[in-house]
């Protein structure tokens, strides 16, 4: 609809202000959903109104595109429908209201009226979209058309077009937009003079009476009359018309014009007289606002009131027109500040009128709260003498807002009183931004005040070393994670570690994007440094069990020594015999002398062997091939083996994939379980004792190396106890060996396991996951 002002410049200027002031205050008020949209059909604004039918927020919706509000079937076609009229001005339902269905947010659907209008801009035209939910007014509306005589049903449906032009000669004319819809015609097409009105679109069985009466009417220099009648629209319908027009005549010129308005009775619209387009305008607002309007007169009675109003109130129009407002619709308690803050306002020393909010009492005693938009109602000459009010029923809002406070209320008092830290901060700069709320439980845990803590960001509290994985942790959870729980190290204000559990989720905005980061840290300190203090007594006692487990074979280590010493000792003697006897050459002397240092090297060889066994070291999990590991210990199980006669065999997957592990731990744990068969072995004949050592890769992620013999095997009455600490069947066994075993294995998250023999004997099975791929 053109929004230019059309108020004809005979109009005088206090009656166009009134008009605009009227019109002002009802756009202020309406909560009906009004939409502006560019050419392309992309929102622009979107009013609180339209929030409130939608659902959606203004921050959601503006961007998008306005087919999102409709329903399915016709969202496809929209854009064509806009491009099509941009290019030839086809409309459909332009400049008309038209009932069409709309969608929600939810999804819902509900019947909907629309008008639209057309904002010319420099290449696309805008089009201002005025939609007001009619869900109600739809079931009600076939009982509406029948009610024909009553007045205020008949206003809020009334199409009242105003015309005007040179009469009774044809020449400057002029027709509204909504006599233009009422006719069936195009806005573009040119008015016509109302005789050719009369021609062209006149009821064949009316039209003679028409005619007559223009025909009587064109010899009068003034008057006006009123013509009831029925038109045929060009697509065929017909429509019954109310015309009430008047004859004026120019004093100076004599030359007469005829003004008029044009009612469209079809649909019971009815306007009390023809206005100009602002107060056509103004009348329609009134009627498609979904909020209580009541006007008041300067005593405070009402004048006015909606047909929403009555619904709140309980109480029929008849009943409440001139009724004291304060007195009949306001808490006893409310209405005496509410009337003294009225007269304040009238007389010019309350300021904050325009927006107001209160309790009002319905009929059936029940309180109601209603937030007031108030505008000041002035005379011709300025003065004020009422007030309009259009009220909206936010009763239930302000219980929601109630609860809502409550919940973010005891939220607050979770967040600062939780026993474990918690803190906020935004999701844009990662770590490198400051904390936005911390609690008193993560200020405790490092340290620091409350407000030296938010002067901080979470790399200032970070050790260096874990500022990559930190990092890593938060772009896991803007990947799309729900949460990200990981061990996280800070620095307390005091330069200790503080070790800590910690948990991240994130708050996404409402086009999906990370906006805010929840973190709950719980201190693990204690549990760490207990961890760690377990980790050394483990070492500690592996050490012991190290030189534990050599002790036991000793009699296959002294034999390992006895031999190179003995074959030294031989040499020796032998080339002091022959020394003695003369009979020694020097090259023999050579050899002899040769040999001599090839058996004491293999007795320093054994030396350095079980000195490396069983040193103390520090912890050092690598990237390992397990089958050199086993390599490494092989003399000292091949010694054990042959002091023992037992045939050993090695089974070892070439391409094994490599585990990390703590080399020295896993060689400890493989010794003890040889030694354990070797010696399980002693009661079988010498000929039968078998060892078998394999090695295999059960999968991509698991590496299995097993330990098999061919001893007695172990009762099946003694395999809930095998693992356990100081349970043994040696005699002189202390039972920590297998105990201590699986603690290493599971230590390097891997199992350790017994099977029985596929005929006899054991096999214990140590599983382990591979190594991750090196960086």
């Amino acid at each position: 609809m053109d929004t230019s002002d059309t108020m004809p410049a005979t109009a005088p200027p206090e009656q166009s202000r009134r008009a605009q002031s009227k019109l002002a205050a009802l756009l202020n008020a309406t909560p009906d959903a009004v939409i502006l949209i560019d050419g392309n059909g992309i929102i622009e604004s979107f009013n609180p109104g339209a929030e409130r039918i939608f659902g959606y927020s203004a921050k959601e919706i503006v961007g998008q595109n306005v087919a999102m509000l409709m329903p399915l079937p016709v969202r496809s076609g929209h854009d064509g429908y806009i491009q099509r009229y941009q290019r030839t001005g086809e409309a459909r339902f332009m400049l008309a209201p038209r009932e069409v269905e709309a969608c929600r947010k939810d999804g819902s659907l509900f019947p909907a009226e629309v008008s639209v209008g057309q904002v010319d801009g420099a290449e696309l035209s805008s089009f201002i979209g005025i939609i007001r939910d009619i869900s109600e007014r739809v079931a009600a509306e076939a009982r509406l058309h029948q009610v024909e005589a009553n007045l205020l049903t008949a206003q809020s449906l009334a199409h009242v077009g105003s015309f005007e032009g040179d009469w009774p000669a044809s020449g400057a004319n002029f027709w509204s937009d909504e006599f233009f819809r009422i006719a069936g015609l195009s806005p573009d097409q040119a008015p016509m003079s109302q005789a050719d009105f009369v021609a062209r679109f006149a009821h064949p069985d009316d039209r003679p009476h028409v005619e007559a009466r223009l025909a009587e009417d064109a010899s009068k220099s003034s008057g006006g009359g009123e013509l009831e009648y029925r038109i045929i629209r060009p697509d065929g319908t017909i429509r019954h018309i109310q015309t009430i027009y008047q004859i004026v005549a120019n004093p100076i010129t004599g030359k007469r014009r005829i003004e008029g308005t044009i009612l469209d009775q079809t649909f019971r619209r009815h306007a009390e007289e023809a206005l100009r387009r602002e107060r056509d305008r103004a009348q329609r607002y009134l009627d498609l606002v979904n909020v209580m309007i009541i006007a008041v007169n300067r005593a405070g009675r009402i004048t006015l009131v909606n047909r929403k109003a009555c619904e709140l109130f309980g109480t029929p129009e008849h009943e409440l027109i001139g009724k004291d407002f304060f007195a009949a619709c306001q808490p006893p308690g409310f209405a005496g500040r509410s009337r003294i803050l009225f007269e304040e306002a009238l007389a010019g020393r309350e300021s904050s009128f325009s927006l107001l909010e209160g309790p009002v009492l319905t009929r059936d005693g029940h309180t109601r709260r209603v937030f007031w938009r108030n505008q000041f109602l002035r005379d011709d000459t300025g003065s004020i003498n009422g007030v309009l009010s259009a009220g909206e029923d936010v009763t239930e809002q302000r219980e929601t807002e109630a609860q809502l406070r409550q919940a973010e209320e005891e939220l607050r008092l979770i967040f600062r009183r939780a026993p474990v830290g918690m803190a906020t901060l935004s999701a844009a700069h990662e770590i490198d931004g400051h904390y936005l709320t911390v609690n008193q439980a993560l200020c405790n845990m490092l340290g620091y005040t409350e407000s030296e803590l938010l002067a901080r960001s979470v790399r200032d509290v970070t050790p260096p070393d874990d500022i990559p994985d930190t990092l890593r942790q938060f772009r896991t959870l803007f990947g799309g994670a729900d949460t990200v729980k990981y061990e996280k190290r800070f620095i307390h204000k005091n330069g200790s570690i503080v070790h800590a559990l910690v948990h991240l989720s994130v708050i996404l905005d409402h086009e999906g994007r990370p906006m805010l980061i929840i973190s709950q840290i719980l201190d693990r300190t204690d549990v760490v440094l207990a961890e760690m203090e377990a980790r050394k007594q483990r070492e500690r006692l592996a050490h012991v069990a190290r030189l534990g487990t050599l002790g036991e074979m000793a009699a296959g280590i002294a034999h390992e020594l006895n031999q190179p010493l003995a074959a030294i000792a031989n040499y020796t003697q032998a080339c002091q015999r022959l020394l003695a006897a003369g009979q020694m050459e020097a090259d023999e002397l050579g050899e002899v002398l040769g040999r001599v240092t090839g058996q004491a090297r293999r007795a320093g060889d054994v030396i350095h062997r079980l000195r490396a066994f069983v040193r103390r070291h520090t912890p050092d999990r690598r990237h390992r091939d397990a089958n050199e590991l086993i390599v490494e210990i092989l003399p000292l199980v091949e010694m054990d083996c042959r002091s023992h006669e037992v045939d050993l065999k090695l089974q070892f997957q070439s391409d094994l994939p490599r585990v990390q592990v703590d080399g020295i731990q896993l060689q400890q744990v493989l010794l003890n379980l040889t030694r354990n068969a070797v010696e399980a072995m002693n009661a079988c004949e010498p000929e039968s004792r078998r060892l078998v050592i394999r090695t295999e890769a059960l999968s991509e992620d698991e590496v299995e190396l097993a330990v098999e013999d061919a001893g007695p095997g172990v009762p099946d009455s003694l395999l809930e106890q095998l693992f356990e600490p100081f349970f043994t069947t040696k005699p002189e066994g202390m039972g920590l060996g297998l105990s201590l075993s699986r603690s290493i294995i599971e230590a390097h998250g891997g199992i350790l396991r017994y099977d029985s023999g596929a005929e006899l004997g054991s096999v214990f099975r140590i599983r382990l996951p591979t190594a991750p791929e090196e960086e």
